[in-house]
């Protein structure tokens, strides 16, 4: 896979993340700076590329261990229910180093947010 060459040498890979499995923090049509793990074992609650059953994922890990095959992560996409899926660090392409969402993304999610609520407001408005 092109993310593991890249980070293994040290570089960023910049990709654009499909899917809605990690909503709100990363979402459809955003890009993802992909680095390096680094020195140290990623932690608790980091975003991962990770070699999952179903392929190459964007995942939260969520929980660690050790047991007699070597350390395991427990990860899972945030939108995601149940108990998450459980691999080796070996499964570990890159670490999520950066979101970028385009400016006039983020004001078109807002600004549908509000035409979705501005008609709750209204009675409340118009009272005061």
């Amino acid at each position: 896979m092109v993310a593991r060459a890249v980070v293994s040498r040290g570089g960023l890979l910049r990709c654009r993340v499909h899917g809605y499995s990690m909503r709100p923090i990363i979402a459809d049509g955003d890009e993802v700076v992909l680095g390096p793990l680094g020195s140290r074992e990623p932690r608790v609650g980091a975003v991962i590329l990770v070699d999952t059953s179903r392929g190459p994922k964007l995942h939260r890990i969520i929980e660690r261990g050790q047991d007699a095959d070597g350390a395991w992560l427990r990860v899972r996409g945030d939108t995601q229910l149940g108990a998450g899926e459980t691999v080796r660090l070996d499964a570990i392409y890159a670490r999520v180093v950066n979101v970028e969402r385009p400016l006039l993304k983020t004001l078109a999610v807002y600004a549908a947010e509000y035409v979705r609520w501005l008609p709750r407001w209204l009675p409340e408005i118009a009272e005061s």
